[in-house]
């Protein structure tokens, strides 16, 4: 690695240089640096992605667990006994998903059960103010012919007061008439 990729070694989550984390004998040294001088141990595929998105993908990074990173940003998976490891967690997530699911449709059910009861309850007191409306449309009804029939007797009432008013002004013009008679008479 140059001296700037080197400081890799400083950033969290990395092991180090794979060629100095193994001793071999002196003579195969040369080897070992060809084969892993380029090659940064980190702890986890987060920290391994970190390391090659700030050094541009220039080297080849492998995490604890076998994943690797490769120089221009390829990714390969881990060892079998990941795998299986991965597909027992895989298996977990699918039966926590499926659960989930379930517990999703039995509270959707739920849901489903109470508004149909709401709907029920608001057709319900739609119908029972319908029939009030209905109702009061009758009151008014009957209040207007009511009015109508108290205005017809309220004129009527008028017409025979004046009636009586014509009556007595009569009356009173036939008594002035037979008092003047009975003058009339008493004075001869």
């Amino acid at each position: 690695l140059s001296q700037k990729e080197r400081e890799v070694i400083n950033m969290e989550g990395c092991r180090g240089i794979a060629s100095e984390q193994v001793s071999c004998e002196s003579k195969y040294q040369g080897i070992l640096d060809n084969l892993l001088g380029r090659v940064v141990i980190a702890d986890d595929m987060d920290s391994a992605v970190r390391m090659a998105r700030r050094f541009t993908y220039s080297f080849r990074i492998v995490t604890l667990q076998g994943d690797m990173v490769n120089p221009g940003g390829s990714m390969t998976g881990g060892s079998s006994a990941v795998k299986s490891i991965s597909i027992l967690g895989r298996k977990r997530e699918i039966e926590n998903i499926q659960k989930d699911i379930n517990a999703h449709r039995k509270a959707l059910a739920l849901i489903e059960s109470k508004r149909q009861e709401k709907l029920t309850r608001y057709r319900e007191q739609k119908e029972y103010l319908e029939k009030i409306e209905s109702s009061v449309r009758e009151l008014e009804q009957s209040l207007a012919s009511g009015e109508e029939s108290l205005i017809g007797v309220s004129n009527q009432i008028d017409l025979e007061e004046k009636e009586l008013t014509s009556l007595y002004d009569e009356e009173q013009q036939i008594k002035q008439n037979l008092d003047t008679l009975l003058t009339s008479i008493s004075i001869t």
